[in-house]
């Protein structure tokens, strides 16, 4: 219990004791029964320190706050467990909505806070998240990535998907990866979930002429088809995760959006048609207007894409 002089009260059980059964609650209390209600008083926050049954391991509960002078909602942010670190206290805490706050995490050791992704807004220094105000609850999702010794190199960059494009139909999913310690695999990782392991080490000029001390520069690359009319219209993030031959790993993260046709795969006997299309051009894009494909009718739109050296489908209507 933390007090409004921020000292902190603490009623302590011998293990055994308390004991709660799965899905039951408790509320901390360090009062008498039938004392004052001195919660939102003289006491600003409660929370409980529990022992885990099925790990072991103390954990911090949510930190409930209290304040009398407060009628609002609290929004109540959530910090998503990682590999190679994890968050500095409770991983469930309240906030006002005009409140803002910094979040610390602990990186493994040889590891740093890389990146916070999620829907809480907000900005990284160092090894902690400066939230900004937010009314609804989101969540954090701190990724950790290796520090490397000095005069190492561990690089991956995933070039398709563009950042911020979109994308339909059969298209580009490459990339490449360096590291000084050599590159072990490539995880391919869509909306959060592992999907598959990429083939490695395709050729690219470019990256041995950029990294010319790596053994095995020029062959770096990775890269395959992908059907993007698989993908649910709207938004979708893939991730390239790159391991080196000490197991440590580094991402390159891609936001785009899919626009795509109602089957996400039309055969050579589908009906395609613009026979009664219109078309119309405006700088690097192309317009079409009521083109016949498998039965139904779509305005579709164009955009000359550098990636690919092609008109891409941006918009599908």
């Amino acid at each position: 219990m933390l007090t409004n002089s921020s000292s902190v009260l603490t009623d302590t059980f011998e293990p055994g004791e308390n004991q709660l059964s799965s899905g039951v609650a408790v509320k901390p209390a360090c009062q008498e029964a039938d004392s004052a209600f001195l919660y939102g008083s003289d006491y600003r926050e409660s929370w409980v320190t529990y022992q885990d049954s099925s790990s072991g391991k103390l954990v911090e509960s949510v930190h409930l706050r209290w304040d009398d002078s407060f009628e609002g909602n609290y929004a109540q942010v959530r910090i998503a467990g990682a590999s190679n670190g994890s968050v500095t206290g409770q991983t469930v805490r309240q906030v006002k909505p005009d409140e803002s706050f910094s979040v610390v995490f602990t990186p493994a050791a040889g590891f740093r806070l890389a990146e916070v992704t999620g829907s809480c807004q907000g900005s990284v220094q160092g090894d902690q998240f400066n939230l900004l105000p937010t009314a609804v609850d989101c969540l954090m999702e701190p990724t950790f990535s290796p520090v490397l010794s000095t005069g190492k190199t561990f690089r991956v960059l995933l070039e398709e998907p563009v950042i911020n494009s979109v994308y339909s139909g059969i298209g580009n999913l490459r990339g490449w990866a360096v590291a000084s310690d050599g590159i072990e695999k490539i995880e391919i990782w869509i909306d959060g979930a592992y999907a598959f392991d990429t083939p490695y080490g395709g050729a690219r000029v470019d990256v041995g002429n950029a990294f010319p001390e790596i053994v095995g520069a020029s062959d770096s690359g990775f890269a395959l088809a992908w059907n993007y009319n698989n993908m649910s219209i709207g938004a979708h993030t893939i991730t390239a995760r790159a391991y080196d031959e000490n197991g440590q790993s580094v991402d390159s993260t891609s936001e785009f959006t899919v626009a795509r046709f109602e089957k996400p795969f039309l055969q050579a006997d589908d009906q395609v048609s613009l026979a009664d299309a219109q078309c119309s051009l405006s700088g690097s894009q192309i317009s079409l207007q009521d083109a016949l494909l498998d039965g139904k009718i779509y305005d579709i739109l164009l955009d000359w894409r550098t990636a690919t050296q092609g008109f891409e489908i941006i918009e599908v209507r």
